[in-house]
């Protein structure tokens, strides 16, 4: 199957950018994001439809949080909503080999719900999600297939390596 990415963002990365970022990720005083251009209410969910506010964000996550940064890149690319995003584990998007499966297949939780009939969504990861994916896995010790991809960090399950998955809550903090 052939993949159109003309549709998806490119953030890719270099390898020397890679390593500059985790040398200053060590050496850095945390940097408050600058605002989006033409904020909507406080309240609203409104796209982000401005590339260099994308990149803003994408680069404040990458200085800060790899988690954060992997739910961003890979929530942009693959369009699902937060709940389905969240209930995902690495076997989701990976074989057994450690290669990335060249399509997904995910049954959409609230549809599931609503709909008698049950709605598969099937996508691909992007070249950038699968780097952003890469990143974040290779800092995970006791590494897993069976680890949600969006693992919560909150202080009861950081250092316990427990398996749980971000809440919605975690994710608006």
């Amino acid at each position: 199957m052939e993949i159109n990415y003309t549709n998806v963002i490119d953030v890719s990365y270099s390898e020397e950018f890679i390593s500059h970022v985790k040398s200053l990720k060590e050496n850095t005083q945390p940097v408050k994001p600058k605002k989006l251009s033409n904020p909507e209410e406080e309240h609203d969910a409104e796209p982000i439809k401005n590339k260099e506010d994308i990149a803003r964000l994408r680069d404040y996550f990458l200085h800060h949080n790899l988690r954060n940064h992997m739910l961003f890149v890979v929530g942009i690319n693959v369009g699902l909503r937060i709940s389905d995003l969240l209930s995902l584990r690495f076997r989701d998007v990976m074989n057994d080999d450690l290669s990335y499966k060249k399509e997904i297949v995910k049954i959409e939780q609230k549809t599931r719900n609503t709909s008698k009939k049950i709605k598969r969504r099937i996508f691909s990861l992007s070249p950038v999600a699968v780097q952003a994916i890469e990143m974040y896995r290779q800092t995970i010790k006791n590494f897993s297939l069976d680890l949600y991809l969006f693992r919560s960090e909150s202080p009861a399950t950081k250092y316990t390596y427990t398996n749980k998955h971000m809440t919605r809550q975690g994710v608006q903090d």
